[in-house]
């Protein structure tokens, strides 16, 4: 868990310090929540990371859901929940190509 948490912290880290080419040079508000849902998460705040990464999913943050996700199906600051961990990797992943 802790190598998926450290890879959506290098990306979003990437993403918003302008790595990308098509950047935007203002921080989303579900970017700041994902931030500080990580920031949570690496203090050993579950809890918290686990809510906040909760409401950054809600609000259409990728890499939120995808931690979400992780954080329910391994039971990371609340009760494992497999059929909503699930739920939310599906709308955390990439579009299939057609």
């Amino acid at each position: 868990m802790k190598t998926a948490m450290a890879l959506a912290v290098a990306v979003l880290s990437l993403s918003i310090s302008g790595g990308t080419a098509h950047a935007d040079s203002t921080l989303k508000a579900t970017d700041l929540a994902t931030q500080n849902a990580i920031a949570d998460y690496n203090a050993g705040n579950l809890v918290a990371a686990r809510s906040e990464f909760r409401r950054a999913a809600q609000k259409g943050s990728r890499f939120a859901e995808f931690d979400y996700a992780m954080m329910l199906l391994n039971g990371e600051g609340g009760p494992v929940d497999v059929p909503e961990g699930k739920m939310w990797l599906g709308c955390g992943a990439p579009p299939t190509p057609t």
